[in-house]
């Protein structure tokens, strides 16, 4: 059997891993209520962002433009 100061130690070890644990719960639980406030706060953007997009969206214009970057690209880069 174990001594009882052995005892007391694994008592007490027990017991700050507890509230070590406990700790970064409220931590995890604070940062999550943070991301998920900014994300509501950020969807009328969004929402507002995505009617500009679709407003300026042309399919003929769409087509143009993936052409003519396929010519544009090369194996050198801008900077050179």
């Amino acid at each position: 059997m174990a001594k009882p100061r052995d005892l007391r130690r694994r008592i007490k070890s027990v017991q700050s891993t507890r509230k070590i644990t406990k700790t970064m719960e409220l931590v995890a639980t604070s940062k999550l209520k943070r991301a998920q406030d900014r994300v509501i706060a950020a969807r009328p953007y969004a929402a507002a962002l995505a009617e500009v997009i679709a407003d300026l969206y042309a399919p003929e214009l769409a087509r143009g433009a993936a052409s003519s970057s396929s010519r544009r690209t090369g194996g050198r880069s801008i900077c050179t």
